[in-house]
């Protein structure tokens, strides 16, 4: 008995870990501005540094994030760059919404 259910336990833990999906919003005013998920290119400045840095994110922490070219914490985030970022097709949601 103990190990079932120490076996549905680590299954629990094991699927919270693996279906988890992190976003990293950006809300003005109360309105989504931009979302990036794990994968997605993402451009910023650090503080120290004044060229801007690009990468893609490979996974997003509560306090940092790993890029593929380097490891950067939040609070060292000076600006981002969302111009480049598209949102969600509003044509595609407009349509369905119709047709449903």
């Amino acid at each position: 008995m103990k190990g079932l259910v120490l076996s549905f336990c680590s299954l629990f833990f094991l699927a919270v870990k693996v279906f988890r999906k992190n976003n990293w919003l950006f809300l003005k005013n109360g309105h989504l501005r931009a979302s990036f998920k794990e994968g997605e290119l993402s451009s910023f400045c650090i503080k120290e540094g004044s060229s801007p840095c690009e990468g893609h994110i490979v996974e997003l922490n509560s306090f940092s994030m790993i890029t593929s070219n380097d490891t950067v914490q939040f609070k060292d985030i000076m600006k981002i760059d969302i111009r480049k970022h598209r949102g969600p097709a509003r044509i595609a949601m407009v349509s369905g919404d119709f047709f449903f």
